[in-house]
């Protein structure tokens, strides 16, 4: 097991049983493409629970981060790979 404080911490290309104690858009650009066979994601709900959740200014920054997060794990997601994806009831339908 390889353990990094940060992304800049981490070599260029991780190693397979890595885990990078960062903001996951900084580590995931040193996992290669379609890598990944399993993703568990747990993002903010958007205004549901916590400080975290009431950061953006509107619901539409809210997707906007969406779109960015999904775009990011479809990149290292393997064709045959699967992805969680957490979310709340009232927000998980956009």
């Amino acid at each position: 097991m390889n353990i990094y404080h940060s992304a800049a911490d981490a070599p260029d290309i991780l190693p397979a049983n890595s885990i990078v104690n960062d903001c996951f858009l900084e580590a995931l650009q040193k996992v290669p493409d379609k890598s990944i066979q399993l993703i568990i994601a747990d993002p903010p709900y958007y205004e549901v629970k916590g400080d975290f959740d009431f950061i953006w200014a509107n619901f539409e920054a809210y997707l906007a981060d969406v779109e960015t997060w999904a775009k990011a794990l479809k990149r290292v997601l393997a064709d045959n790979g699967t992805l969680f994806w957490y979310g709340h009831a009232k927000k998980i339908a956009y």
